[in-house]
């Protein structure tokens, strides 16, 4: 529970901040902990945000790696199998991903520039060590991509992509699995799927390998995506 003390200080803080910077927009995720909206969740909405609700998939790495893989669904851990077997893999982070970023960028003929700013912010998180990036290549050539930031208990999806010249296969869930394993490497003990979306820029077709948070394991939380838009 809040203190209201701390609650009212809190909020001034939101709403200094707000006056001050005059911000063109506000974008707020609020984890609804225990049920309770957060209270810089009622400022936002006081000043006329608009709420969305988000589920998002959040998975337990205080188990064994055993337990982990068990905990998958069969034709998820079939799906993460074919990408251990057909995928190079790697895990880039520091220094390293500068690179990287560019090598995607172009991989997927888009400009630096055009990476939204939570990407860039995500970015310099991962220059630093807060992060990484885990990319996959089929036959020697980049397919699958997917992008992760981390604290000190957890490990956070941010999106994935899949390139121009992916074939239809599972590209993506070995990816995801390498990540939960090198989260649970940094003492994470929770990999947090949030609500991101698949880029698949070879069809808006569903495909039958689509991904599946929910096939990872873990369970399905509420939460509350909070936005000013000026």
């Amino acid at each position: 529970s809040f203190k209201p003390e701390a609650v009212r200080l809190l909020q001034a803080h939101v709403n200094q901040l707000i006056e001050e910077i005059q911000p063109h927009s506000v974008n707020f995720l609020d984890p609804v902990c225990h049920g309770v909206m957060s209270p810089v969740t009622q400022v936002l909405l006081e000043k006329g945000a608009q709420p969305v609700v988000q589920k998002a998939q959040v998975i337990d790495l205080s188990v064994s790696q055993r337990e982990l893989y068990r905990n998958m669904a069969k034709s998820c851990r079939g799906w993460v199998e074919w990408g251990r077997r057909n995928l190079e893999i790697d895990v880039i982070s520091g220094e390293s991903f500068e690179s990287s970023v560019l090598q995607h960028a172009e991989a997927l003929s888009i400009n630096k520039d055009s990476f939204s700013d939570d990407r860039m912010t995500y970015a310099a998180l991962i220059a630093q060590g807060n992060g990484f990036l885990v990319q996959g290549r089929y036959k020697g050539e980049l397919v699958s991509s997917s992008l992760f930031v981390h604290t000190e208990k957890t490990c956070h999806h941010v999106f994935m992509d899949k390139l121009i010249n992916s074939p239809d296969r599972p590209v993506l869930h070995a990816l995801i699995w390498q990540a939960m394993l090198h989260g649970k490497s940094k003492n994470c003990n929770q990999f947090d799927f949030g609500s991101t979306a698949i880029i698949d820029a070879n069809n808006t077709v569903p495909s039958k390998h689509e991904l599946a948070a929910a096939g990872f394991g873990g369970e399905s939380h509420a939460r509350l995506r909070v936005t000013i838009e000026r």
